[in-house]
């Protein structure tokens, strides 16, 4: 079945790229009248998943603020193990509509946030960042390479390397962690393509937590000789992902009122987007005893689990250059899928419908509105309704933005919380869709570095891990309420950033969240020798309030109820110092500073204590000559 799977997309993906080439060698031929801007920009970047919401504008990561925060972690409020590049889970709700492997989804955090994101560079461009942190025999390394250049102004290539090993602080805790991203981006008047391929392969020793929690809160024990619960177990996760989008334009009208700079205006085009994903989970251990049950070997455990997707769409396109100046899509969808777990092997398809409508050129007022319904296969009567308005006017010298974004989606659970044979878990389930409706209003103030935004989720039909870690459903619907709210404040050269989200649930045995969590710097910015060398010097505290966080499941890389104990209430302090001279940054900074002058309650989630106190550096540099 995989073979099939592989062949069906490699035999669209040589059409497709065959057509690509074909449109580049016919585009290339003929000039291009639009002139090239005196200000063009070293880099340009922005992010790009679907027609509605446009190409979405970026900044380069050049930023001196937050630098030392290398990871994706305390600014997105999730949580991990206690060593870096471990599994992670959200401290914050919200509805997510993506489509990841199920036991991928606690490490697609680490290399998610430059997924759909693409280059256009003047020059040839890279940047390089390093980190490391050691304390004593243990320590991390973190390098993250980027290279962009254009071929000419049209056609862009880049590629990102990322390489992140660290030994952790605990036994039996290493983490080895490495990604690869390849992206090009080729944009004429009349043919567009984006497309990126990704690799990620995270390699996890897995010690099931301390012993013991209280040998760490009571602190009668050094932690680094604290006893574990696993010593040979390991999860090996690869993860591959491939994307294309294409834009042809049948027909359009050039705009010559300004002869300097004459525009071809695309008004009726095909769409297409083709996204292939392939996961692969391998999970080993010596059996005995922290698992309650056994099925297939009692000497030796080797799970493998392994996933594919092929989503592929069509659509007709007329664009925002009509008298209305509203675009209008409709589309088809394709959906295959293929799961292979031990002696099974299943394929799964799917066809569907979608309708968009949509603005994304407005001054002031930009939206969406759109519907997808799936018609017959696995996804029959998965559903979508999805509506998005931005507001943004200039106040004087200030930028205001009003969004309003509501919807109301339907979709299977995942496949493997139905259907699942391990050496220490099985289950065979027959759980209804889960159906997800969600209203967020949210204000920004770009002058005054303020923002605050309300949200309302409700969920039916919520499937989770139980306190025997198996998938339940909760036939009830549970509602989440959050205010988020972000305010930087400045007096001088003393700086008071803040951003921080109160929510609530319905259901805190099913679905716990942390009533509060947030994040704080102060700090003290100035400039020294001749103006040229930014320098910030402060602290930042991470804290959440207490409640029962989920606990860890090694085997299936998933997090389960538990009400045993709680976690939280623990302020996590770090001091930093932040250095920006042209075209380096630097930082150096002392981790969780305030281990040991406490109670040591410093667990996110139950039987896995936070690193204690560390030095980390970094530098990251950029060449653009």
């Amino acid at each position: 079945m995989r073979n099939i799977v592989i062949d069906k997309f490699m035999k669209i993906f040589s059409i497709i790229l065959f057509f690509t080439v074909l449109c580049v060698k016919l585009e290339a031929q003929k000039a291009d009248s639009t002139t090239q801007s005196d200000s063009y920009q070293v880099i340009k970047l922005w992010s790009f998943e679907n027609a509605w919401n446009g190409m979405q504008n970026q900044q380069a990561d050049t930023q001196i603020t937050s630098y030392q925060n290398y990871l994706p972690l305390r600014n997105n409020f999730i949580a991990n193990l206690g060593n870096s590049g471990s599994a992670t889970f959200p401290l914050t709700y919200s509805n997510s509509n993506e489509e990841y492997p199920l036991f991928y989804k606690s490490l697609k955090v680490y290399y998610s946030s430059d997924r759909h994101v693409f280059y256009n560079t003047h020059k040839p461009y890279t940047r390089i960042n390093f980190a490391a942190g050691a304390s004593k025999d243990k320590g991390e390394q973190y390098i993250n390479i980027l290279h962009t250049q254009n071929v000419n102004k049209y056609l862009n290539f880049s590629f990102r390397a990322n390489g992140h090993n660290s030994t952790g602080y605990y036994l039996k805790q290493e983490n080895r962690n490495n990604s690869f991203r390849l992206s090009t981006n080729y944009l004429r008047n009349k043919y567009k393509l984006q497309a990126y391929f990704n690799i990620e392969k995270f390699r996890l020793v897995e010690n099931g937590g301390v012993q013991n929690d209280s040998y760490v809160i009571d602190s009668l024990y050094k932690p680094e000789n604290l006893n574990v619960r696993l010593n040979n177990a390991k999860n090996t996760v690869v993860f591959r992902e491939g994307f294309l989008h294409q834009i042809i334009s049948l027909t359009g009208k050039t705009d010559s009122t300004d002869t300097a700079n004459i525009k071809y205006n695309s008004i009726f085009e095909i769409q297409s987007t083709t996204r292939y994903q392939w996961f692969k989970k391998l999970y080993t251990d010596i059996p005995y005893g922290y698992y309650s049950d056994i099925y297939v070997d009692s000497t030796a455990t080797k799970d493998s689990t392994q996933s594919e997707t092929l989503f592929q769409n069509l659509s007709l396109v007329l664009t925002e250059n009509n008298p209305l100046k509203t675009a209008f899509l409709l589309g088809l969808n394709y959906d295959q899928r293929n799961y292979y777990y031990y002696y099974s092997d299943t394929l799964l398809n799917s066809y569907g419908i979608q309708a968009s409508v949509y603005k994304t050129n407005g001054k002031r007022v930009n939206g969406y509105f759109t519907i997808e319904q799936w018609l017959n296969g696995y996804l029959k009567s998965n559903n979508k309704f999805e509506g998005k308005i931005l507001y943004q006017f200039q106040h004087f010298r200030d930028t205001l933005l009003f969004v309003l974004n509501t919807g109301y989606f339907t979709k299977n659970v995942a496949y493997y919380e139905n259907h699942y044979y391990s050496n220490n878990f099985k289950w065979n389930n027959n759980f209804v869709n889960s159906a997800f409706s969600f209203s967020t209003f949210s204000f920004n103030d770009k002058l005054y570095n303020a923002g605050f935004s309300a949200n309302f989720y409700t969920v039916k039909n919520y499937v989770y891990f139980d306190t025997l870690t198996l998938p339940k459903q909760q036939n009830h619907t549970i509602k989440i309420k959050s205010a988020t709210l972000y305010k930087n404040f400045k007096l001088g050269h003393f700086h008071f950033n803040n951003r921080a989200v109160f929510q609530q649930s319905s259901n805190d045995s099913i679905l716990p969240l942390p009533l509060f969590v947030g994040v704080h710097s102060f700090f003290y910015q100035f400039l020294i020798f001749k103006k040229v060398l930014h320098v910030q010097f402060g602290t930042e505290v991470f804290y959440f309030t207490k409640y029962f966080a989920p606990e860890y499941v090694p085997a299936t890389c998933q997090f389960a109820l538990q009400n045993e104990r709680q976690t939280g209430g623990y302020p996590y302090v770090d001091v930093f110092l932040n250095f920006n001279w042209k075209r380096a940054r630097i930082f150096f900074k002392i981790e969780h500073v305030n281990y040991s002058l406490m109670a040591a309650n410093y667990f996110t989630a139950p039987h896995y204590p936070q690193t204690p106190r560390i030095l980390k550096f970094g530098i990251s540099w950029n060449f653009y000559d």
